[in-house]
């Protein structure tokens, strides 16, 4: 495992030691690839039942009918389905924003964004098609005894494809198609921390292969502990901890400070004045509502319940006395880092701010407002005097600090 561990992280390095345009051509096999294998163990799999049974249960319901009380006290049901969604899109963690920063000044972002949310909701449909086409080909005693294992794809889909003629040779499609899903994912968390520590420090793009082989490294070392005897519980412990809280915090965050602090309307001037994006006024009064009371609104809630539900777990352990668990502590600290790590980055620009000004009030009221900074790469590269190319005027940007 620890040689498959460092074979992924050497395809890692050789990606993004390329560049993201070479990248690009890699993720154009691996994001399509899937598909294709998925749709033919559909088709097998509704072949082999000759039946309709293969419809996900949530689309053959009576919708008047769902057991709604059920589902609004399964409060952990919402949490799982909001963090997936936000998980699935890429928001909050930085990975369709970094993959959007390599985009033109010009880019259509209306239309992207609509594609994206269209193909992220198809793909959820289309796997759920897919995984109940599969159940129905198993027994329920096969299922009932791996309903709760986060390992289920390597156990319900390696025993289908053992059934299909040619056997082998689906078994090494089936694990292709795992390899270039794990594959897009690291790919895309890894470019979004290579493209912050950049951004960060851009004396780091004079080693850009250095730092890009130092990064795989040591995450590789992180990983080797997950492939050794007890590794099975720390990846379940990341797996269960590592967005359980900190992604609707992030989002909610992210949420607040656009709509709020930078301004809903400022924003919207740049998506239209800078961007050349035509807003209707409908999606304007739409995006109005959902991003100033409905997103931080339902985030807000959904936040509340998951803290509900970790005090409830808290509470029933005291209660049996229960012996310490390492792992449950340790994923409950993974969970809640990030709100330690905003406050602490939050408190460090106050007090640097604080040293180079002073604590008054018109110099700390400077930090919530937008710096002409705020604005393209080439329009800051193009004021640098290091850079040697000072002709762009600060106010070229125009909706800056407005």
């Amino acid at each position: 495992m620890v040689f498959a561990l460092a074979a992924a992280w050497f395809l890692i390095f050789v990606c993004l030691a390329k560049g993201v345009r070479n990248t690009s051509k890699v993720l154009i096999f691996t994001v399509f690839y899937p598909y294709v294998i998925m749709a033919f163990i559909y088709v097998w799999s509704v072949g082999k039942n000759n039946s309709s049974s293969s419809e996900p249960c949530y689309l053959r319901s009576n919708f008047l009918q769902i057991n709604w009380t059920h589902i609004q006290a399964n409060t952990s049901v919402w949490i799982d389905a909001s963090a997936q969604v936000i998980y699935s899109l890429g928001i909050a963690h930085g990975g369709i924003t970094t993959i959007a920063s390599y985009n033109k000044i010009n880019q259509n972002i209306l239309r992207d964004t609509i594609i994206v949310c269209l193909l992220d909701s198809f793909t959820s449909v289309y796997c759920a098609y897919v995984v109940s086409s599969t159940f129905v080909c198993m027994s329920k005693e096969f299922l009932k005894n791996n309903e709760n294992s986060p390992y289920l794809v390597f156990i319900v889909f390696p025993a289908l494809v053992s059934g299909i003629g040619n056997g082998g040779l689906w078994s090494l499609l089936f694990f292709i198609m795992i390899l270039a899903l794990g594959f897009d994912t690291q790919l895309m968390i890894v470019e979004t921390v290579m493209t912050a520590l950049f951004d960060e420090w851009h004396i780091l793009r004079q080693r850009y292969v250095a730092v890009i082989a130092a990064c795989c490294f040591v995450l590789f070392l992180l990983g080797i502990p997950m492939t050794m005897k007890g590794g099975k519980e720390i990846f379940d412990m990341f797996d269960s901890s590592s967005t359980k809280h900190s992604i609707l915090l992030l989002c909610l965050l992210e949420v607040v400070v656009v709509a709020y602090i930078y301004g809903y309307k400022k924003f919207i001037k740049i998506i239209k004045a800078e961007l050349k994006v035509w807003v209707p006024a409908p999606l304007y009064y739409f995006w109005g509502l959902t991003w100033l009371c409905l997103t931080p609104l339902s985030l807000l809630v959904l936040l509340g319940f998951s803290f509900n539900d970790e005090y409830e777990v808290w509470k029933k352990m005291f209660d049996n006395n229960c012996d310490f668990d390492f792992f449950f502590y340790a994923g409950l600290t993974l969970s809640l880092s990030v709100f330690i790590i905003v406050p602490l980055r939050a408190a460090f620009i106050l007090l640097k701010k604080w040293i180079k000004d002073g604590l008054k009030c018109e110099n700390m009221s400077q930090i919530w407002k937008a710096t002409s900074n705020f604005c393209p790469e080439y329009l800051r590269n193009g004021r640098d005097p290091d850079v040697g190319n000072s002709h762009l005027p600060e106010g070229e940007f125009t909706c800056t600090g407005v």
